[in-house]
């Protein structure tokens, strides 16, 4: 969020059942789709790939200010 409390980014955790059932891969567009539209920066953290120090990295990434 920034100083005057509006969503910036998003981030997601995909667990090992994030990709469960016919439609996620539809919601996921849905999801995707609508933050893009919103101006809302949509980042994965995903089970197993991302390691805590790329998390650690992206987070300060996102929160420094030029």
């Amino acid at each position: 969020m920034d100083e005057k409390a509006r969503v910036v980014h998003a981030l997601e955790y995909q667990g090992s059942g994030h990709h469960a059932g016919p439609s996620a891969a539809a919601r996921d567009a849905v999801k995707k789709e609508a933050l893009r539209k919103a101006g809302i920066g949509y980042h994965e953290i995903v089970a197993g790939h991302t390691t805590p120090s790329e998390l650690r990295a992206l987070v300060e990434k996102l929160v420094t200010r030029p």
